[in-house]
């Protein structure tokens, strides 16, 4: 069955229009007919709806009644230095089906793509559209929060009772589960992956001072993305 987030103010939790994209994903993607039930989160409950009626602008559904879940979103923020858009992307959507709270594009020295200020915007509307098909296609409460690029120095240690911090060259016997076995699974924790590149002497200092928690993800050396998605899978399996 079909989910599809709703903002508030666009419900009285009685009949609901749905409008923008999703009306046309309803109307021309799935050609969906009046009658279809379709699932529905308002304010990060999840409801089950009818289709009443399909206009061009917007489609009109009711409420039937309140489904039961456990959420899945984990206490975890993302923190992916910016790569090449492709696995960029793909790391982003897999992170969120998995359960991150929060998503961070982030510049560090050694990104070898560069997203400037004039297309930041455009760039993080497309990744909240990302997190949002994710968040539908594995049936989340909630959409993670995707913020701005940001530099590292911007993010907001203060935030997080643990930031990790999985680096190639860690000893691998100071492994990611040994940490979380070792620690509460309930901490807020934010979880930071760099570039290709590798980390700058500069930015490994800077995470010292600020008291990271550098873990090992095994003996092999794995792409960005791999390591984002493996860190928060091994977060993820520990949390469940």
């Amino acid at each position: 069955m079909q989910r599809y987030f709703i903002k508030s103010h666009d419900s009285d939790k009685q009949t609901v229009y749905i409008k923008g994209d999703d009306a046309h994903h309803i109307r021309d993607v799935m050609r969906m007919e009046t009658g279809r039930q379709i699932e529905l989160v308002i304010d990060n409950e999840v409801y089950l709806g009818v289709i009443q009626t399909i206009e061009r602008d917007r489609i009109k559904a009711e409420i039937v009644r309140e489904l039961k879940e456990t959420s899945k979103t984990l206490p975890v923020t993302l923190a992916l230095a910016l790569i090449r858009k492709t696995p960029f992307e793909f790391a982003l959507q897999k992170t969120v089906e998995l359960g991150i709270a929060g998503f961070v594009p982030l510049r560090m020295d050694h990104s070898v793509v560069k997203i400037t200020n004039e297309k930041a915007d455009k760039k993080t509307k497309r990744y909240q559209t990302i997190a949002k098909e994710a968040s539908e296609q594995c049936k989340r409460h909630q959409i993670p929060h995707i913020d701005k690029p940001r530099e590292l120095e911007e993010l907001d240690f203060d935030a997080f009772d643990e930031v990790i911090v999985p680096y190639e060259r860690n000893n691998p016997a100071d492994s990611l589960r040994h940490h979380l076995r070792a620690g509460g699974k309930e901490l807020r924790r934010l979880v930071i992956i760099g570039p290709e590149g590798g980390f700058s002497p500069g930015e490994i200092d800077y995470l010292k001072k600020r008291n990271a928690v550098f873990v090992s993800l095994g003996k092999t050396i794995l792409r960005a993305e791999t390591a984002a998605i493996y860190a928060i899978g091994g977060i993820r399996y520990e949390y469940d």
